[in-house]
C-alpha cells in the first residue's frame, strides 16, 4: 500500500522531471520518516542547516518521545515563516518560491529559506574575457 508521502514524491519528482536543482533528503526523527524536498538554486543552504536541520537534530538527541511528531517539529523550528500546507497545489507553489518542503506522515511544512538572488554580476574567475587588437 502506498502512503500520502510517497504518492505526493512520486507527484513531485514527475512534475520537476530530469532537474538535478531539487534535493529530496530522508531522514528520521523519532524513529518516523521525514522527507525535505527543497531547490539548491534558489534556496539557502545555510539557513536549511541552521534553522531547520540543527533544531531537528538537537531535538532529536534529546530522545524524548511525542505523541505527534509532525507537532513536535513544527513547535521547535524557529518562527521565521513557517505554513502547514495541505494541498498539493500550494506545496508546488512553496517549492518554486524558495521554500523548503518538509514531509511527516500526511501533513507538509512549507519553510521560507529563499537565497538572497540579489546579489550583482561578478566577472568570471575562471575565465577572462579575450580582448582583441
Amino acid at each position: 500500500m502506498v502512503n500520502y508521502m510517497e504518492k505526493l514524491l512520486t507527484k513531485i519528482k514527475k512534475d520537476i522531471g530530469p532537474s538535478q536543482d531539487f534535493i529530496f533528503k530522508e531522514m528520521r526523527f523519532l524513529d518516523k520518516k521525514i522527507t525535505l524536498i527543497y531547490s539548491e538554486v534558489i534556496t539557502s543552504t545555510k539557513l536549511i542547516n541552521d534553522f531547520i536541520l540543527k533544531p531537528i537534530l538537537n531535538a532529536e538527541s534529546e530522545k524524548v518521545l511525542v505523541p505527534d511528531v509532525y507537532e513536535k517539529i513544527y513547535s521547535i523550528l524557529p518562527d521565521n515563516n513557517i505554513k502547514k500546507a495541505k494541498e498539493y497545489k500550494e506545496i508546488s507553489t512553496y517549492l518554486y518560491n524558495g521554500f523548503c518542503i518538509l514531509i511527516v506522515d500526511e501533513k507538509a511544512l512549507a519553510i521560507e529559506v529563499r537565497e538572497d538572488l540579489s546579489r550583482g554580476i561578478n566577472d568570471p574567475t575562471n575565465e577572462p574575457a579575450l580582448q582583441g587588437p
